[in-house]
């Protein structure tokens, strides 16, 4: 009885946690520009699409030792979802 009490109580929730995207906008014209031209945007507008990033990756063994000739990939999501490969090397000598 308990469990099935606890069952139906967590599909209830799942089935209530469901709800449809809404727009966040309150504006009342978000979404109805039909072509470039018909876009407000701020002068302040950050019109930059990427950004320079330092990162530092160490590859150690089960040893507690660098690990040198691993190759690392970095994705731009999970690959599994479909994600794409942005960078591809090995390690160094100091892993």
């Amino acid at each position: 009885m308990k469990k099935s009490f606890i069952g139906v109580l967590a599909l209830s929730l799942a089935i209530a946690s469901c709800n449809k995207d809404k727009s966040s906008s309150t504006d009342p014209t978000f979404g109805s520009v039909s072509s470039i031209e018909d876009l407000k945007v701020p002068s302040s507008f950050n019109w930059a699409s990427s950004k320079a990033v330092m990162s530092d990756i160490s590859i150690v063994g089960f040893e507690g030792k660098a690990k040198a000739k691993v190759r690392v990939d970095i994705y731009d999501v999970d690959p599994y979802l479909g994600g794409t490969v942005i960078y591809s090397g090995f390690t160094d000598a100091q892993g």
